[in-house]
């Protein structure tokens, strides 16, 4: 199953890159032309439709990739509430729609006209995860990098819009969207009106929806504390920090994406996995964090060559010193990612509505004292802490169902965090140099040779890697 999923990750990673650097150039064009008020006006927009979607599939997510990784059936019935769901949200958030944009602004309002389309687009993905079909989730990942890039740049050069970025990607949402719906088709392989005709039985109705109700009340936990939070952060360093804010999240989203694809595959995977769950779980956190603070730590390391080369060293100079204090947190987050996946195929979805309180409560206490005396980077250093705690929880409330793999875990988490603190801080003092991010080579060595001191890397993992890439040199 671990060969599978790996293979699955990589094949989405290696697929979808591609239009992924698309997306990201595209983005950094927009950082470049328009005004920082502009760019944070734009993350305000995402923060909108983002609360709108985290209301309508908080929970679904989970619960579809679960329940239809059990039965094609149960994959059946889950594309027929997509159709009836899509329809009765966009009659709906398009009166709200128009509303918004008539009485505030439009660009708010285009946020919950876009959002069905967004949501319909989520639950193909997980109709498709479920059952692993990874060249069909590429191409609809595909479609919707492509229109969203080459939109967002037809709006970004042909035109002086300030909020570009905005209706490039509204467009695209609806094409996105549109093509989702026909790919669910794909998905069953039946028709729309074969799907319209699938009943639904009452059990399979309130199994999902017992299993659905705490992970969606975590779902909102999230979204009111990330909200919130963005809100506040807003007021305390107004739309330019929200913008700053911003370009740090979408440099992090470039480099998340391999690991995504993999944390995206973990939860069909382990509820596949019969026979042995907790040795699936340790080799995905292994895997987890032996990579992704390595990339964390590589985006903040290059960050200063990206803004040289792309012309917007003076424009964004705040920004790599954010990303050094977010790497802190990598560690936990990676902790976090495979430990709910866990939790949801031990059918103990209300780990999840807990560990997410534990962390809400916690950024609630601390942020604010934080923003106000350090400002940005007061609110990364904070977010790092409460993702430590969040990982914490999360060991805590398995530990009497699986205690071996919690206390491994940790130890690594803590391995890992005091390494990504070591790494991490050459990173940020060689920022200032010309060809400061060299430092970034040798780093990625001494991480590995780390990495193999405490046991996390072994011989067999690089004849493994050795294994895989004579079979591409075959292909």
């Amino acid at each position: 199953m671990l060969k599978r999923l790996v293979g699955y990750a990589a094949y989405m990673a290696g697929t979808t890159s591609f239009v992924s650097l698309i997306t990201f150039a595209v983005s950094l064009l927009g950082f470049k032309t328009r005004s920082k008020d502009s760019v944070g006006d734009y993350y305000t927009y995402l923060l909108i439709y983002g609360v709108t979607q985290a209301l309508l599939i908080s929970g679904v997510n989970s619960t579809v990739q679960k329940i239809g990784a059990e039965a094609e059936e149960n994959r059946l019935r889950f594309a027929k509430l997509a159709y009836l769901g899509f329809a009765i949200i966009t009659l709906v958030l398009s009166l709200v729609g128009i509303a918004v944009g008539l009485s505030l602004r439009w660009s708010y309002g285009l946020a919950f006209l876009g959002a069905p389309w967004i949501v319909v687009w989520w639950w193909a993905q997980y109709i498709l995860r479920s059952n692993l079909d990874y060249r069909r989730e590429a191409r609809l990942i595909i479609f919707a990098s492509l229109s969203t890039s080459l939109l967002q740049l037809a709006f970004l050069t042909l035109t002086t819009y300030a909020d570009a970025l905005i209706y490039g990607d509204v467009i695209a949402l609806v094409l996105s969207g549109g093509f989702a719906l026909y790919v669910i088709k794909l998905a069953v392989g039946v028709s729309v009106l074969q799907i319209l005709r699938t009943p639904l039985p009452r059990e399979f109705l309130k199994e999902s929806f017992q299993f659905m109700v705490p992970l969606w009340l975590s779902g909102q936990v999230f979204t009111l504390n990330s909200h919130l939070s963005g809100a506040l952060i807003r007021a305390k360093v107004g739309a330019a920090g929200m913008g700053a804010y911003g370009v740090m999240q979408t440099l992090y989203g470039f480099a998340n994406k391999p690991l995504e694809f993999l944390k995206s595959a973990s939860l069909p995977g382990l509820v596949q996995e019969k026979s042995d769950k907790a040795t699936l779980y340790r080799e995905l956190l292994r895997i987890l964090l032996v990579v992704y603070p390595l990339l964390v730590v590589g985006v903040a390391a290059t960050s200063p060559l990206i803004f040289v080369l792309t012309g917007m060293a003076d424009k964004w100079p705040e920004v790599p010193l954010m990303l050094f204090a977010s790497a802190l947190g990598a560690p936990a987050y990676a902790l976090e990612m495979v430990a709910n996946q866990y939790a949801i195929a031990l059918g103990r979805p209300r780990i999840q509505l807990y560990a997410q309180i534990t962390q809400a409560a916690a950024l609630l206490i601390v942020l604010y004292p934080a923003v106000h005396y350090y400002g940005i980077y007061g609110a990364l250093v904070a977010s790092s802490f409460t993702t430590v705690l969040h990982a914490l929880a999360y060991a805590v409330m398995l530990w009497r169902i699986d205690n071996a793999s919690m206390k491994t875990g940790l130890r690594w988490m803590a391995y890992t965090t005091v390494a990504t603190g070591a790494c991490g801080y050459p990173v940020y003092l060689s920022q200032s140099y010309e060809h400061g991010w060299l430092v970034g080579i040798p780093i990625s060595f001494g991480w590995l040779l780390f990495c193999v001191a405490v046991r996390m890397v072994s011989r067999e993992d690089f004849r493994r890697v050795q294994r895989a890439v004579a079979g591409l040199r075959r292909r």
